[in-house]
């Protein structure tokens, strides 16, 4: 079975290796709760939970982009705070990288998931003051950027 699944408007891939969007999701929401859990009992994340992401770069970057939204959306909800979102986040780009450059190190930046570029790139927004332009860049710059995210993918 072939699936397309959008990375961004103007850029669609087929993905014959993903059986479906369930399977994706499944496998997203399990890595997102195993990281969150080791992170905070251990503070650190078992070297094993990515190996499901390792299929191939598609899958990966299929199962980043559904990070995205869950991410997104518990942090929107007050499910997780700012630390914990942001903590899992730098996790997870650091995974992600890891992956783009020893798994895959020939990889293409059109590859790269797009969906969760964004969202990192709401909460790295949140981590600093901008050089002294903001007194709480979570509230000026993460909230809004998560918030318009979340509106676009409806």
């Amino acid at each position: 079975m072939t699936v397309a699944v959008r990375l961004n408007p103007a850029n669609i891939f087929l993905m014959s290796e993903i059986s479906n969007n369930h399977e994706v999701a499944a496998i997203a929401l399990a890595y997102f709760e195993g990281v969150k859990s080791d992170l905070l009992e251990f503070g650190g994340t078992s070297v094993t939970r990515v190996e499901p992401l390792k299929r191939s770069r598609e899958f990966a970057v299929a199962v980043y982009d559904q990070l995205a939204m869950i991410l997104a959306r518990r942090y929107h909800n007050n499910e997780i705070d700012f630390e914990t979102a942001d903590w899992l986040a730098n996790d997870f780009e650091g995974e992600l990288n890891h992956l783009f450059a020893f798994v895959w190190p020939d990889s293409v930046a059109e590859s790269w998931p797009m969906l969760w570029s964004e969202v990192y790139e709401a909460f790295d927004a949140g981590e600093h003051d901008h050089f002294g332009r903001s007194t709480d860049p979570i509230k000026e710059f993460t909230d809004p950027m998560i918030a318009e995210f979340l509106a676009k993918q409806i």
